[in-house]
């Protein structure tokens, strides 16, 4: 038995402009240079129909046009059912 709790740290390192990711279902098409991101998940299931989760996700890139350096902040929460 593995326990109700679960963790996970995702992290990246490089450059990324206008990408198509997905399986081409998703198209990038901003100015922006992606340099890397970050970020973790934990997910709680008390029982066997019941879950949360909760991620976090961080990603800096420079908009080409401004010339700026700034970034994304996602954030998501999940309430899992099984029936």
């Amino acid at each position: 038995d593995t326990g109700p709790w679960s963790f996970a740290c995702v992290g990246w390192e490089g450059q990324r402009a206008f990408a198509v990711i997905n399986g081409g279902f998703t198209v990038n098409n901003l100015a922006q240079r992606y340099e890397r991101g970050y970020g973790g998940k934990v997910g709680y299931r008390p029982c066997e129909q019941l879950g949360f989760t909760a991620k976090v996700m961080r990603e800096e890139f420079v908009d080409m046009v401004l010339d700026e350096r700034t970034g994304d902040l996602i954030a998501v929460g999940l309430v899992q059912l099984r029936f």
